[in-house]
């Protein structure tokens, strides 16, 4: 088995309406983000801005948190755009937000606390719509509950699963370990794929490798089956670094599917080594090829939906 022991042991989870086994030596970001717009609305083309922070609690309380946002708010302010025009409070776990961007633009945002994890929700109105806008923003915040990993119903984006029914939902997440590597994942249900296929663009004649002329090895490239659905991979590696000697892995997978929809979502899949760990310090790539790509295939044929 070419997956390093390090790599062997292994946790399920969730992202959005499916399921992906990670090596435990991987551990989520403290932030995952997304956008949803709900089927019904009473308002044209709105779509939540949502933010879950796994970290903000560790560090502050959730007064903290507000106090800290309201006095950032207020020191942004200006005489004719951002203007600073409420805080209301919900709960003690609930407030929100409004700032006047400009004449009759708004943007409202609701922050509150489910379980560990603080939410932020950002919704953008015009023409003095920012009441129904809030009204909206509330009903939203009522669609957000914790995973239960037995009985997934919803788009899971970081410990939490939001319900209801979008026309348009979206996830990005990442992973990383304390030797450089980093997994990255999105997750974009209704939207279409690309005119371009992942190969065209990674390896065509206007591709960034081409134009820059940049050196690399390809480990892999063609077609695979993930999740039930065609896909495109690119696995390569290449010499980075002041002294042209630093070896970084670049793996990445995107979904081909005629009709998006919940069970055929636009996934997308990047792998790198040798990246700079949070504190900064410099990595080396740790994985052989045959280790790297072996730890590839296992995180791609897991992925699977969650119901």
């Amino acid at each position: 088995m070419a997956i390093p022991e390090k790599y062997r042991s292994v946790t399920t989870q969730c992202v959005g309406r499916n399921m992906i086994r990670l090596p435990q030596a991987f551990l989520p970001a403290n932030i995952a983000t997304g956008f949803f717009s709900p089927t019904e609305s009473l308002l044209e083309g709105l779509t939540f801005d949502v933010i879950v922070d796994s970290a903000e609690l560790k560090r502050k309380s959730f007064s903290e948190h507000i106090l800290e946002r309201r006095a950032e708010l207020r020191g942004s302010s200006r005489v004719s755009s951002n203007i600073f025009r409420l805080e209301r409070p919900l709960s003690d776990v609930a407030t929100i937000f409004r700032v006047q961007q400009i004449k009759k633009a708004y943007q409202s945002e609701a922050h509150f606390k489910i379980g560990e994890n603080i939410v932020v929700v950002k919704i953008d109105s015009f023409n003095d719509t920012f009441l129904t806008a809030e009204e909206q923003l509330v009903k939203f915040m009522g669609d957000f509950s914790a995973i239960d990993q037995g009985k997934v119903k919803g788009f899971c984006l970081g410990d939490l699963t939001i319900g209801g029914d979008y026309i348009s939902e979206s996830g990005d997440y990442g992973w990383s370990d304390d030797a450089g590597n980093t997994i990255g994942l999105g997750i974009d249900t209704f939207r279409k794929d690309s005119s371009k296929p992942l190969l065209q663009r990674t390896t065509g004649p206007d591709s960034l490798l081409n134009v820059f002329h940049i050196g690399h090895s390809v480990l892999r490239s063609g077609e695979r089956t993930v999740a039930g659905m065609r896909t495109q991979e690119w696995l390569g590696w290449t010499k980075v670094g002041t002294e042209g000697d630093k070896k970084t892995f670049g793996f990445t997978m995107e979904t081909m599917r005629p009709v998006p929809a919940r069970n055929t979502p636009m996934i997308t899949v990047a792998f790198d080594s040798a990246q700079k760990l949070k504190n900064g310090a410099d990595t080396k790539t740790n994985l052989s090829n045959d280790e790297a790509m072996a730890l590839w295939d296992a995180l791609l044929d897991s992925i699977q939906p969650a119901n």
